[in-house]
């Protein structure tokens, strides 16, 4: 499940707690295992690989930028996923809970957050002073678990905003690009107009369509020639320029290359039943 991050800010802001282990372990692919969870509820921190954990039965995926906070004593499984070892920090917590809408003790969730170096050097941090067991380092383990649980907060924050930014972006490429596909548009010319840079870009068009950007651009030109070829009788190198390829030849091979038929064959066997056509689009 996912708890509402102002919610967690609410109730972390209001408790007095007690740090009661921080653990650093590396385990081995394939390895899994089942027991009951720890008696207080804690944090696990993903520093490397992947993990499966189920806490009564409610799996969640553990990896960089996934942190997983689960319940006490409850039904635990777990089981290393990929062929990459599993290493990540646990802290387990107790707190003194004044009243409040919710018991985190009892409860399992995940936060979404990003890569944040400063948390993993924060966590290796406080695996080191909670094991020096002087009064000094008590309070030092404290004062970074309140550091921590601000890390938590902010990242996920921004990865909130960076999910609502990179679809706002990605939905207003797509809106130019449907717009002036029959132009000489590019991935460059996209970026220039968005102040970004291409790799960005692409990072954002292969999250929401496993696709690049200019993939997506010979996708719709192509979708729209198919178009043109079934419903009219422009001339192939007309349908070119209409789908923003001045250079007929170039379309045609290009068109070829990912249907593995030419324009005027294509024409030829679909125009009679253009709902076979679907059988060789491009795939998103």
């Amino acid at each position: 499940m996912r708890m509402d991050l102002n919610d967690l800010i609410k109730y972390f802001g209001n408790m007095s707690f007690n740090i009661k282990g921080v653990y650093h372990c590396k385990i081995n692919p394939g390895r899994f295992g089942v027991q009951r969870s720890a008696p207080f509820p804690g944090f696990i921190f993903p520093l490397n690989g992947k993990a499966k954990f189920s806490f009564n039965d409610n799996p969640y995926i553990a990896g960089t930028g996934n942190i997983i906070h689960g319940s006490a004593s409850s039904k635990l499984q777990k089981k290393v996923l990929g062929t990459d070892y599993w290493e990540f920090i646990s802290i387990l917590y107790d707190t003194k809970e004044i009243k409040t809408d919710i018991s985190l003790s009892n409860i399992h969730f995940e936060v979404n957050t990003y890569n944040n170096i400063k948390l993993n050097e924060i966590l290796f941090k406080i695996y080191k002073e909670f094991n020096e067991k002087t009064l000094i380092s008590e309070f030092r383990t404290e004062t970074l678990f309140r550091n921590i649980l601000e890390e938590i907060f902010i990242s996920a924050q921004n990865n909130e905003i960076d999910k609502k930014n990179s679809s706002h972006l990605f939905n207003q490429v797509c809106s130019y690009i449907m717009d002036n596909y029959m132009n000489n548009i590019s991935v460059k010319e996209i970026c220039n107009k968005n102040n970004i840079n291409e790799n960005h870009l692409y990072y954002i068009f292969r999250k929401h369509i496993n696709m690049g950007p200019g993939d997506y651009i010979i996708k719709i030109r192509l979708d729209k020639a198919k178009e043109f070829l079934i419903n009219n009788n422009y001339p192939i190198n007309v349908i070119a320029k209409n789908v923003g390829y001045p250079d007929a030849l170039y379309f045609s091979r290009l068109f070829k290359k990912y249907y593995n038929i030419s324009p005027t064959n294509y024409r030829k066997k679909f125009r009679n039943c253009p709902y076979d056509f679907q059988d060789i689009a491009i795939p998103i």
